[in-house]
């Protein structure tokens, strides 16, 4: 079987596909494995692992890799654009409690949550990448914060006090993530 990570040609790659694997990780070097092909046709690691996939000495597996750097600039830039639609979601959401339209609001709600789930994901993410103590001790902090503020949102919905919901979202939630694009905004600068 040849290997490839990129355009280049491993040598003396042999073993199971796990032992693949793992020699391909520890050759890479501030990178991820973005893609990887197996005679072209396009797979993920975990399909690789636990298939039934026959190799032989005509397969040809390809990584191809992305720089972290690289991803790290690309994932902030998607928050730049995401986290304004995310705060006016959060805006409109406190709006749909006050005006009583519960429905509407819950499901709005349900929405910012998956939002701000993805979000929380990916900083974690970063933050792991990161050289930087400092902005990833802050980063955890502001996290840490922030999901006490949700629950205290959740328990007002709980209780059906959804006036006191808005309130926390448009004073606390849509505070914090202020917070997170000044947190973005210092993590474009450290990369």
């Amino acid at each position: 079987m040849e290997v490839y990570i990129n355009e280049d040609q491993l040598e003396g790659v042999s073993g199971d596909i796990e032992e693949i694997i793992s020699n391909v990780h520890s050759r890479l070097d501030r990178e991820i494995v973005e893609q990887i092909y197996l005679n072209d046709m396009r797979v993920n690691e975990d399909l690789l692992l636990s298939s039934d996939f026959e190799f032989d000495e005509e397969s040809i597996l390809k990584f191809e890799t992305k720089e972290v750097n690289q991803l790290i600039e690309e994932t902030l830039s998607e928050i730049d654009m995401y986290l304004p639609k995310l705060k006016e979601g959060v805006i409109n959401t406190a709006q749909l409690f006050r005006q009583e339209k519960l429905e509407k609001g819950r499901a709005k709600y349900e929405s910012c949550l998956e939002g701000l789930e993805w979000y929380i994901n990916v900083l974690q993410n970063i933050l792991s990448l990161l050289d930087s103590e400092e902005l990833t001790k802050q980063g955890e902090e502001i996290l840490i914060e922030f999901n006490k503020r949700l629950r205290d949102v959740m328990k007002k919905m709980q209780i059906k006090d959804f006036d006191s919901a808005a309130d926390l979202l448009e004073d606390e939630i849509v505070d914090y993530i202020g917070q997170f694009n000044e947190l973005n905004d210092k993590l474009t600068n450290v990369k």
